[in-house]
């Protein structure tokens, strides 16, 4: 049985040539800057140049985005992406791209673009992050702190306030929506989301304090109590079994779950294909598990099943 679920990734994301995972950088900044650039290095989310730098200020293209996304969840299906005009079979991105696709990360422009080498501006980076990490903290007022609100697009209000409202953007007074992220800005909102990742395989008894990513194939969980959020990432290949567990929040993004017993305030699967069983019992019987008329299906996307939201769960 695992009683710690902080492993840390052995893979590294090439955004460009990369140096070991435990180099010293020679343009790593002090303190808590520093920090949070090396749990990003530590994770797979970022690594050094080949000159030996990590460029915290340097902006992320979309297309390294895609490639971040992608390694941070472990995913591995691929969208058709082959409509889009401005990505081909052999650019390095492709696969990145196409597996951003099929999470609905992205989804490209009116021109049927996905612009890959562009860099991705903040509030594209919100809108990229809410979809992944399912962030849907609404609050009508949550930019109005923000000196620079009124930049938003309005296709990133949703998204920014969600971001906001859920305090993933610290104790900053801009929000600079239209400038581009930078390596250590991404590495401090991911900082912020994600507290822990689970990168073996095992039964866990115990999760570390706050938000905790699952990117292991086969894992499964009993009598774990988490009044955070689990998040279960699109690379996982086995069923996920959850016994006598109390959770807050879990977010499924993998292929298949089954909650055996226990008390969870909230179940959401967003991936493509998911399939949740409550104590053996498939989707289609899920809503009789739900508090009243809090549970709900979400409607089919094309060929995809969408997964409900079941609120106040005990199963037994």
């Amino acid at each position: 049985m695992k009683k710690i679920g902080v492993i840390v990734l052995s893979l590294i994301l090439a955004l460009s040539m990369a140096t070991g995972a435990f180099a010293a950088f020679t343009d790593m900044p002090s303190g808590a800057d520093g920090e949070v650039l090396q749990k990003a290095v530590d994770n797979g989310l970022i690594a050094g140049f080949d000159d030996g730098s990590i460029q915290p200020a340097t902006p992320i293209t979309r297309a390294q985005m895609a490639t971040i996304m992608s390694r941070a969840m472990n995913a591995e299906k691929k969208a058709d992406i082959s409509s889009f005009v401005d990505v081909k079979e052999g650019d390095w991105y492709y696969d990145a791209m196409a597996k951003a696709v099929y999470m609905d990360a992205f989804k490209g422009d009116t021109n049927s673009c996905l612009n890959p080498n562009n860099t991705i501006t903040r509030q594209e980076a919100f809108i990229v992050l809410c979809r992944i990490f399912d962030i849907q903290d609404i609050d009508k007022n949550a930019l109005d702190k923000y000196s620079d609100k009124d930049n938003v697009a309005a296709w990133a209000q949703k998204e920014a306030r969600s971001i906001a409202a859920a305090g993933y953007l610290g104790d900053i007074t801009e929000l600079r929506p239209l400038d581009a992220m930078t390596r250590l800005e991404f590495a401090q909102i991911m900082d912020r989301i994600v507290d822990a990742y689970i990168d073996e395989d095992g039964e866990y008894t115990t999760l570390p304090a706050g938000n905790v990513l699952v990117r292991a194939k086969k894992v499964s969980f009993k009598g774990v109590n988490s009044d955070k959020i689990i998040y279960l990432g699109d690379g996982i290949s086995e069923i996920v079994n959850f016994t006598d567990c109390v959770c807050e929040k879990i977010v499924i993004r993998g292929e298949q779950v089954s909650i055996n017993s226990g008390t969870y305030a909230s179940i959401r699967g967003i991936g493509m294909g998911t399939k949740i069983y409550l104590n053996k019992n498939p989707l289609e019987l899920v809503k009789k598990y739900a508090d009243g008329t809090t549970g709900r299906f979400y409607a089919e996307r094309g060929k995809a099943v969408f997964i409900p939201l079941v609120q106040n769960v005990e199963i037994k």
